[in-house]
């Protein structure tokens, strides 16, 4: 199966999942932005003309309408005539409904991959919305990381049979289960993601101060960048932690692995931002659980699916922060729960986030998305 994956921007630090999908699947990539970051050895990656207005969609004033312009159509299609791709993998809604008319006028077959803000955030726009009920009205193939998501495409007007839950995954190969401890003497909370509303770091924080008061041999590394960054900066010096969090910014992959190596538990606490985004399946929480480490998260998106409360780890309610340092503060004073709770963690995640099973699971679905 000669598959093309079709995304808007590769690659990024924040969506390592796309890069193990396009290597598993030994894909070609289409992209509508290159970023700084190098191509993978041995892939192949287009970009399309790095405008911005290739990519706008088209809106009437009635309704409307997602779709590539035309001179990026023409490149597009050049590319695909190259490439000759037995089927489209679109990673986000955008990306496959705007290209969705191109795939269905020269037969090619599709599959949209969403995975977060394309079924919450994006879903606030009529015109995107008006595009992906038509597509999913006209029979189109998706696939999604939680059955929350499943159920929304559903209520658009999916077809039962042509939507697959299909967690992302990670390598379980890469991530060894150390089976003891790291830190005995101090408790070393760590948290990996970008500093947006969505991931909430001002109430990871918060949590962190309050379980400060309860026990005091805790650090807490944070791993990312973002617009909160600042921030939270400031946030951590109001509260008198600032001199036991360290702000690591953007990482590659293979030190946030490392820093996981040598961390005790893992903290994100995800929730709905203002303008609706939310998350799917958090690739960072896997990448924690195959580390064996204890997870305290929230209730919100495919998280329940990651985590199991009382056994794995520990979920609050969104913006609970107070409940969030006291489980912090139990598993800091329980050296042995910590292991016991790390243990149950990797097991989880190896029955049901193991990326090589995801890809298998991927690639069936997408051969039915084949036409003979």
């Amino acid at each position: 199966m000669k598959v093309t994956i079709v995304v808007p921007r590769f690659p990024l630090l924040s969506q390592t999942f796309i890069i193990r999908q396009a290597e598993s699947l030994r894909a070609n990539v289409i992209t509508f932005h290159s970023t700084e970051m190098a191509i993978p050895a041995g892939m192949q990656c287009e970009v399309l003309p790095d405008k911005k207005s290739f990519i706008d969609y088209i809106r009437k004033p009635f309704g409307g309408t997602y779709r590539l312009k035309h001179a990026a159509s023409q490149c597009f299609l050049k590319l695909l005539g190259e490439l000759k791709p037995d089927v489209l993998l679109c990673n986000f809604g955008g990306t496959g409904l705007r290209i969705a008319s191109i795939a269905k006028k020269h037969r090619i077959p599709m599959v949209i991959h969403f995975h977060g803000y394309d079924l919450s955030k994006s879903l606030r726009d009529p015109t995107y919305q008006q595009s992906l009920k038509s597509y999913l009205q006209e029979g189109g193939y998706c696939v999604v990381v939680n059955t929350l998501q499943k159920e929304r495409l559903i209520s658009l007007g999916c077809h039962a049979d042509k939507v697959k839950v299909i967690p992302c995954g990670v390598p379980l190969e890469e991530f060894g289960y150390r089976g003891k401890e790291p830190s005995p003497e101090c408790c070393k909370f760590i948290s990996v993601g970008r500093f947006v509303e969505k991931k909430s770091p001002l109430n990871v924080i918060n949590a962190f101060a309050y379980c400060y008061q309860k026990e005091k041999n805790i650090t807490l590394d944070m791993v990312g960048d973002g617009p909160l960054l600042k921030e939270a900066v400031d946030l951590a010096k109001q509260k008198g932690v600032s001199d036991l969090i360290h702000f690591h910014g953007g990482l590659v992959n293979t030190e946030v692995q490392r820093l996981l190596s040598i961390s005790s538990v893992f903290l994100q606490h995800s929730v709905i931002a203002p303008d609706g985004d939310e998350e799917g399946w958090p690739v960072g929480i896997a990448e924690a659980a195959a580390n064996g480490l204890p997870v305290i998260s929230t209730r919100h998106g495919g998280i329940p699916n990651q985590v199991l409360h009382g056994i794995s780890g520990f979920l609050v309610d969104e913006h609970d922060f107070t409940s969030m340092g006291r489980y912090m503060a139990v598993l800091a004073g329980d050296i042995d729960k910590r292991v016991q709770y790390g243990k149950a963690s990797r097991d989880h995640i190896v029955s049901r986030g193991d990326v090589r099973q995801s890809i298998i699971t991927l690639k069936a679905f997408m051969s039915l998305a084949i036409k003979p």
